[in-house]
Protein backbone atom coordinates (compact mmCIF):
# COMPACT_ATOMS: atom_id res chain seq x y z
CA UNK A 1 0.00 0.00 0.00
CA UNK A 2 2.69 2.98 0.67
CA UNK A 3 4.17 2.44 -2.67
CA UNK A 4 0.74 3.30 -4.30
CA UNK A 5 0.88 6.43 -2.67
CA UNK A 6 4.77 6.95 -2.84
CA UNK A 7 4.78 6.38 -6.35
CA UNK A 8 2.10 8.80 -7.06
CA UNK A 9 2.28 11.77 -4.97
CA UNK A 10 6.20 12.05 -4.51
CA UNK A 11 9.16 11.93 -7.09
CA UNK A 12 12.44 10.02 -6.74
CA UNK A 13 14.98 12.76 -3.96
CA UNK A 14 11.78 13.75 -2.19
CA UNK A 15 11.14 13.17 1.35
CA UNK A 16 9.10 11.13 2.65
CA UNK A 17 8.58 11.09 6.65
CA UNK A 18 6.54 8.25 8.91
CA UNK A 19 5.72 9.45 12.63
CA UNK A 20 4.31 6.61 13.55
CA UNK A 21 7.15 4.26 12.16
CA UNK A 22 6.25 0.97 13.70
CA UNK A 23 8.33 -1.37 11.80
CA UNK A 24 9.39 0.54 8.84
CA UNK A 25 7.33 -0.16 6.38
CA UNK A 26 6.75 2.47 4.81
CA UNK A 27 10.16 4.04 5.11
CA UNK A 28 11.76 0.84 3.33
CA UNK A 29 9.71 1.08 0.33
CA UNK A 30 10.37 4.84 -0.12
CA UNK A 31 14.34 4.25 0.23
CA UNK A 32 13.82 1.58 -2.43
CA UNK A 33 12.12 3.78 -4.86
CA UNK A 34 15.49 6.66 -4.32
CA UNK A 35 13.14 8.40 -1.85
CA UNK A 36 14.97 10.22 1.22
CA UNK A 37 13.30 9.12 4.56
CA UNK A 38 12.66 10.22 7.96
CA UNK A 39 11.13 8.96 10.72
CA UNK A 40 9.94 8.40 14.20
CA UNK A 41 8.14 6.49 16.64
CA UNK A 42 8.15 6.86 20.57
CA UNK A 43 8.55 3.08 20.79
CA UNK A 44 11.98 2.76 21.77
CA UNK A 45 12.64 -0.75 20.07
CA UNK A 46 11.43 1.30 16.39
CA UNK A 47 14.62 2.30 15.56
CA UNK A 48 16.47 -0.68 16.32
CA UNK A 49 14.05 -2.34 14.15
CA UNK A 50 14.22 0.07 10.96
CA UNK A 51 17.59 1.70 11.19
CA UNK A 52 19.85 -1.59 9.98
CA UNK A 53 16.85 -2.24 7.30
CA UNK A 54 17.62 0.38 5.64
CA UNK A 55 21.09 -0.22 5.20
CA UNK A 56 21.42 -3.52 5.47
CA UNK A 57 24.74 -5.62 5.55
CA UNK A 58 25.67 -8.58 3.23
CA UNK A 59 25.18 -12.05 4.63
CA UNK A 60 28.67 -12.57 4.21
CA UNK A 61 29.37 -10.22 6.92
CA UNK A 62 26.50 -10.96 9.23
CA UNK A 63 28.27 -14.80 9.32
CA UNK A 64 31.71 -13.50 9.89
CA UNK A 65 30.50 -11.34 12.92
CA UNK A 66 28.74 -14.30 14.68
CA UNK A 67 31.24 -16.28 13.81
CA UNK A 68 33.45 -14.10 16.36
CA UNK A 69 31.22 -14.08 18.98
CA UNK A 70 30.94 -16.60 22.45
CA UNK A 71 28.58 -18.94 21.91
CA UNK A 72 27.14 -21.87 24.54
CA UNK A 73 28.08 -19.48 27.81
CA UNK A 74 29.09 -21.75 30.72
CA UNK A 75 26.30 -23.50 32.92
CA UNK A 76 28.49 -21.54 35.62
CA UNK A 77 28.06 -18.86 34.35
CA UNK A 78 24.67 -18.51 33.59
CA UNK A 79 24.46 -19.95 37.07
CA UNK A 80 25.95 -16.59 38.50
CA UNK A 81 23.93 -14.54 36.10
CA UNK A 82 20.61 -16.62 37.51
CA UNK A 83 21.89 -16.52 41.26
CA UNK A 84 22.01 -12.13 40.41
CA UNK A 85 18.80 -12.18 38.59
CA UNK A 86 16.22 -14.09 40.43
CA UNK A 87 13.45 -12.30 39.22
CA UNK A 88 14.86 -12.21 35.36
CA UNK A 89 14.79 -15.59 35.67
CA UNK A 90 11.86 -16.51 37.04
CA UNK A 91 10.43 -14.49 34.19
CA UNK A 92 12.56 -15.71 31.19
CA UNK A 93 12.50 -19.16 31.86
CA UNK A 94 8.79 -20.05 30.71
CA UNK A 95 9.61 -18.94 27.05
CA UNK A 96 13.71 -20.32 26.25
CA UNK A 97 15.32 -23.01 27.07
CA UNK A 98 18.62 -22.54 29.70
CA UNK A 99 20.52 -23.46 26.80
CA UNK A 100 18.97 -21.22 24.57
CA UNK A 101 19.11 -18.13 27.27
CA UNK A 102 22.68 -18.33 27.75
CA UNK A 103 23.25 -16.75 24.02
CA UNK A 104 20.60 -14.90 24.05
CA UNK A 105 21.50 -13.06 27.26
CA UNK A 106 25.38 -13.06 25.49
CA UNK A 107 24.16 -11.28 22.65
CA UNK A 108 21.37 -8.55 25.20
CA UNK A 109 24.78 -8.01 26.81
CA UNK A 110 26.99 -7.58 23.63
CA UNK A 111 24.49 -5.01 22.31
CA UNK A 112 23.86 -2.55 25.47
CA UNK A 113 26.28 -0.16 24.65
CA UNK A 114 24.79 0.19 20.57
CA UNK A 115 22.65 3.13 19.53
CA UNK A 116 19.15 2.37 18.80
CA UNK A 117 19.79 3.90 15.39
CA UNK A 118 22.78 2.39 14.60
CA UNK A 119 23.05 0.35 11.00
CA UNK A 120 26.16 -1.79 11.75
CA UNK A 121 26.21 -5.27 11.38
CA UNK A 122 25.87 -6.07 15.01
CA UNK A 123 22.77 -3.65 14.74
CA UNK A 124 21.32 -6.36 11.88
CA UNK A 125 21.64 -9.29 14.53
CA UNK A 126 20.32 -7.11 17.25
CA UNK A 127 17.07 -6.34 14.74
CA UNK A 128 17.08 -10.21 13.71
CA UNK A 129 17.52 -11.57 16.93
CA UNK A 130 14.65 -9.25 17.65
CA UNK A 131 13.00 -10.70 15.00
CA UNK A 132 13.09 -14.54 15.68
CA UNK A 133 12.62 -13.85 19.75
CA UNK A 134 9.58 -15.31 20.59
CA UNK A 135 7.29 -17.09 18.17
CA UNK A 136 4.97 -20.61 17.27
CA UNK A 137 7.42 -22.27 15.47
CA UNK A 138 10.76 -24.02 14.87
CA UNK A 139 12.53 -20.52 13.74
CA UNK A 140 11.76 -19.06 16.16
CA UNK A 141 14.23 -19.08 20.35
CA UNK A 142 11.12 -19.53 22.33
CA UNK A 143 8.96 -22.05 23.35
CA UNK A 144 5.75 -22.73 21.04
CA UNK A 145 4.23 -19.23 21.87
CA UNK A 146 1.99 -16.47 20.57
CA UNK A 147 2.54 -15.42 16.99
CA UNK A 148 5.45 -12.79 16.55
CA UNK A 149 4.19 -9.45 17.69
CA UNK A 150 2.17 -11.02 20.17
CA UNK A 151 3.91 -11.71 23.72
CA UNK A 152 2.28 -13.65 26.39
CA UNK A 153 3.25 -12.11 29.96
CA UNK A 154 5.55 -14.88 31.80
CA UNK A 155 1.91 -16.59 34.09
CA UNK A 156 0.34 -16.79 30.92
CA UNK A 157 3.09 -18.78 28.80
CA UNK A 158 3.38 -20.64 31.80
CA UNK A 159 -0.40 -22.05 30.68
CA UNK A 160 0.56 -22.02 27.15
CA UNK A 161 3.63 -24.91 28.15
CA UNK A 162 1.29 -27.19 30.11
CA UNK A 163 -0.87 -27.17 27.26
CA UNK A 164 1.52 -27.47 24.46
CA UNK A 165 4.62 -29.04 25.04
CA UNK A 166 6.39 -28.08 22.17
CA UNK A 167 9.56 -26.73 21.62
CA UNK A 168 11.22 -27.22 24.89
CA UNK A 169 14.68 -28.51 23.13
CA UNK A 170 17.31 -25.84 22.96
CA UNK A 171 17.72 -23.85 20.08
CA UNK A 172 20.41 -23.09 17.78
CA UNK A 173 20.65 -19.23 18.02
CA UNK A 174 23.32 -18.58 15.57
CA UNK A 175 22.03 -21.02 12.87
CA UNK A 176 18.10 -19.19 13.47
CA UNK A 177 19.79 -16.24 13.11
CA UNK A 178 21.76 -16.83 10.00
CA UNK A 179 18.45 -18.11 8.14
CA UNK A 180 16.53 -15.49 9.14
CA UNK A 181 18.90 -13.11 7.74
CA UNK A 182 18.97 -15.21 4.51
CA UNK A 183 15.26 -15.04 4.23
CA UNK A 184 15.60 -10.52 4.93
CA UNK A 185 18.51 -10.22 2.56
CA UNK A 186 17.20 -12.96 -0.15
CA UNK A 187 16.36 -10.14 -2.66
CA UNK A 188 19.49 -8.08 -2.61
CA UNK A 189 21.02 -4.76 -0.78
CA UNK A 190 18.67 -2.12 -0.40
CA UNK A 191 20.11 0.45 -3.12
CA UNK A 192 22.70 3.53 -1.86
CA UNK A 193 21.45 4.82 1.24
CA UNK A 194 18.88 7.98 1.40
CA UNK A 195 20.46 9.57 4.14
CA UNK A 196 17.81 8.25 6.58
CA UNK A 197 16.85 10.23 9.67
CA UNK A 198 15.26 8.31 12.49
CA UNK A 199 14.36 9.56 15.80
CA UNK A 200 12.19 8.02 19.34
CA UNK A 201 10.16 10.55 20.07
CA UNK A 202 6.51 11.49 19.76
CA UNK A 203 4.59 11.79 16.68
CA UNK A 204 3.49 15.64 17.91
CA UNK A 205 7.45 16.28 17.95
CA UNK A 206 9.03 15.89 14.66
CA UNK A 207 11.96 18.04 15.58
CA UNK A 208 14.20 15.60 12.90
CA UNK A 209 12.35 17.38 10.46
CA UNK A 210 12.21 20.89 9.24
CA UNK A 211 9.48 23.19 8.30
CA UNK A 212 8.29 22.49 4.71
CA UNK A 213 10.64 20.00 3.57
CA UNK A 214 8.29 16.73 3.53
CA UNK A 215 6.54 16.17 0.47
CA UNK A 216 4.41 13.30 1.44
CA UNK A 217 3.26 11.83 4.98
CA UNK A 218 2.42 7.92 4.77
CA UNK A 219 1.62 6.74 8.80
CA UNK A 220 -0.47 4.50 10.28
CA UNK A 221 -1.28 5.86 13.84
CA UNK A 222 -2.12 3.32 16.90
CA UNK A 223 -5.30 2.02 17.14
CA UNK A 224 -7.48 3.27 20.00
CA UNK A 225 -7.34 1.31 23.27
CA UNK A 226 -6.77 -1.84 21.30
CA UNK A 227 -3.16 -2.70 21.74
CA UNK A 228 -0.97 -2.04 24.58
CA UNK A 229 2.78 -1.90 22.86
CA UNK A 230 4.58 -1.73 25.65
CA UNK A 231 3.48 -5.29 27.15
CA UNK A 232 2.91 -6.55 23.75
CA UNK A 233 6.92 -5.81 23.00
CA UNK A 234 8.40 -5.99 26.70
CA UNK A 235 10.47 -9.20 25.68
CA UNK A 236 12.08 -6.83 22.94
CA UNK A 237 12.23 -4.06 25.27
CA UNK A 238 14.36 -6.50 27.58
CA UNK A 239 16.61 -7.98 25.36
CA UNK A 240 17.28 -4.18 23.65
CA UNK A 241 18.14 -3.11 27.67
CA UNK A 242 15.16 -0.59 27.83
CA UNK A 243 13.82 -2.33 30.79
CA UNK A 244 15.16 -5.57 33.22
CA UNK A 245 11.88 -6.94 33.56
CA UNK A 246 8.15 -7.50 33.01
CA UNK A 247 7.77 -6.06 36.36
CA UNK A 248 9.38 -2.52 35.41
CA UNK A 249 6.15 -2.22 33.03
CA UNK A 250 4.74 -1.25 36.19
CA UNK A 251 7.22 1.66 36.71
CA UNK A 252 8.77 4.80 35.38
CA UNK A 253 11.46 2.49 33.19
CA UNK A 254 8.66 1.72 30.91
CA UNK A 255 8.39 4.73 27.95
CA UNK A 256 5.29 6.35 27.37
CA UNK A 257 4.22 4.60 24.74
CA UNK A 258 0.98 6.35 22.55
CA UNK A 259 -2.36 4.22 24.00
CA UNK A 260 -5.58 6.36 24.82
CA UNK A 261 -8.34 4.66 26.38
CA UNK A 262 -11.18 6.96 25.08
CA UNK A 263 -11.75 8.61 21.66
CA UNK A 264 -11.34 11.85 23.09
CA UNK A 265 -7.61 11.00 24.33
CA UNK A 266 -6.95 9.58 20.77
CA UNK A 267 -8.95 13.01 19.00
CA UNK A 268 -6.25 15.36 21.26
CA UNK A 269 -3.25 13.21 20.78
CA UNK A 270 -4.14 13.21 16.51
CA UNK A 271 -4.54 17.32 16.79
CA UNK A 272 -0.63 17.27 17.64
CA UNK A 273 0.81 14.69 15.41
CA UNK A 274 -1.44 16.58 12.72
CA UNK A 275 -0.32 20.10 13.42
CA UNK A 276 3.12 18.45 13.22
CA UNK A 277 2.58 17.27 9.94
CA UNK A 278 1.32 20.24 8.39
CA UNK A 279 4.48 22.02 9.69
CA UNK A 280 6.79 20.02 8.04
CA UNK A 281 5.01 19.38 4.52
CA UNK A 282 6.43 21.43 2.09
CA UNK A 283 2.90 23.60 -0.09
CA UNK A 284 0.50 21.03 -1.37
CA UNK A 285 2.35 18.34 0.36
CA UNK A 286 -0.03 15.59 1.46
CA UNK A 287 -0.33 13.55 4.83
CA UNK A 288 -1.57 10.15 4.24
CA UNK A 289 -3.34 8.83 7.28
CA UNK A 290 -4.55 5.23 7.34
CA UNK A 291 -6.83 4.33 10.39
CA UNK A 292 -9.56 1.71 10.90
CA UNK A 293 -12.55 0.91 12.38
CA UNK A 294 -14.20 0.80 16.36
CA UNK A 295 -16.66 -0.21 18.23
CA UNK A 296 -17.04 -3.70 16.51
CA UNK A 297 -17.01 -1.92 13.04
CA UNK A 298 -19.95 0.06 13.80
CA UNK A 299 -17.93 3.11 13.46
CA UNK A 300 -14.69 3.84 11.28
CA UNK A 301 -12.00 7.01 12.24
CA UNK A 302 -11.74 8.65 8.65
CA UNK A 303 -14.43 10.70 9.52
CA UNK A 304 -12.80 11.85 12.71
CA UNK A 305 -9.39 12.37 10.95
CA UNK A 306 -11.51 14.95 8.36
CA UNK A 307 -12.70 17.33 10.84
CA UNK A 308 -9.62 17.06 12.99
CA UNK A 309 -7.40 18.31 9.81
CA UNK A 310 -9.63 21.52 9.29
CA UNK A 311 -8.26 22.18 13.00
CA UNK A 312 -4.59 22.03 11.92
CA UNK A 313 -5.43 23.65 8.55
CA UNK A 314 -4.93 20.71 6.07
CA UNK A 315 -7.00 20.31 3.35
CA UNK A 316 -9.11 16.81 3.09
CA UNK A 317 -9.23 15.56 -0.47
CA UNK A 318 -9.72 11.88 -0.74
CA UNK A 319 -10.59 8.64 0.83
CA UNK A 320 -9.15 5.63 -0.38
CA UNK A 321 -10.61 2.19 1.15
CA UNK A 322 -9.05 -1.20 1.53
CA UNK A 323 -10.81 -4.31 3.02
CA UNK A 324 -9.01 -6.91 4.30
CA UNK A 325 -9.51 -10.42 6.38
CA UNK A 326 -7.94 -10.80 9.15
CA UNK A 327 -4.56 -12.32 10.27
CA UNK A 328 -3.91 -15.85 11.67
CA UNK A 329 -4.17 -14.08 15.35
CA UNK A 330 -7.28 -13.28 14.95
CA UNK A 331 -8.72 -15.91 16.61
CA UNK A 332 -6.73 -15.81 19.75
CA UNK A 333 -8.27 -13.05 21.00
CA UNK A 334 -11.73 -14.18 19.93
CA UNK A 335 -12.12 -11.84 16.76
CA UNK A 336 -14.20 -13.00 13.92
CA UNK A 337 -14.25 -11.16 10.64
CA UNK A 338 -16.84 -8.32 9.64
CA UNK A 339 -17.82 -8.46 13.45
CA UNK A 340 -14.92 -7.19 15.26
CA UNK A 341 -11.73 -5.16 15.07
CA UNK A 342 -10.21 -3.54 12.38
CA UNK A 343 -11.47 -4.87 9.02
CA UNK A 344 -10.37 -2.31 6.69
CA UNK A 345 -8.16 0.14 5.94
CA UNK A 346 -9.17 3.74 5.23
CA UNK A 347 -6.18 5.99 4.14
CA UNK A 348 -7.74 9.85 4.63
CA UNK A 349 -5.42 12.25 2.03
CA UNK A 350 -4.91 15.40 3.61
CA UNK A 351 -3.34 18.57 1.36
CA UNK A 352 -1.42 21.72 2.66
CA UNK A 353 -2.75 24.65 1.08
CA UNK A 354 -0.36 26.05 -1.66
CA UNK A 355 1.14 24.38 -4.66
CA UNK A 356 -1.19 22.01 -6.64
CA UNK A 357 -4.86 21.21 -5.78
CA UNK A 358 -4.85 17.68 -5.82
CA UNK A 359 -7.93 15.58 -6.72
CA UNK A 360 -8.74 12.06 -5.79
CA UNK A 361 -8.76 11.06 -9.71
CA UNK A 362 -5.13 12.43 -10.43
CA UNK A 363 -4.24 10.28 -7.52
CA UNK A 364 -5.34 6.97 -9.26
CA UNK A 365 -4.10 8.38 -12.80
CA UNK A 366 -1.18 10.01 -11.67
CA UNK A 367 2.64 7.97 -11.31
CA UNK A 368 5.58 9.57 -10.09
CA UNK A 369 9.01 9.01 -11.48
CA UNK A 370 9.07 5.66 -9.86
Amino acid sequence: MPRFFISRLTDINDIVCDPFMGRGTTLIEASLMGRMVNGSDINPISPMIVAPRLEPPSLEKVVEKLDEMQWGVSQKKLARWKRRNPHQWDEMEPYFHKDTFSDILMLRERFLGLPPWSSSVEAWIRMVTMAILTGHSPGFLSRYTLPPGSTAYPDAQRRINAKHRKGSEPKDVKKLIIAKSARLLATGIMPASRFPTLDASSADNLSLCESQTVKLVMTSPPFVDTIDYAKENWLRMWFAGIIDSYADLQSEKTPSIWRSGSISGWEQMMVGAMREMSRVLVPGGVAAIEVGEIRNGTETLDDRIIRLSQTVGLIPFALFVHEQNFTKTSHIWGVKNKTKGTNTNRIVLLRKPGGVALKGEDVLASVGSN
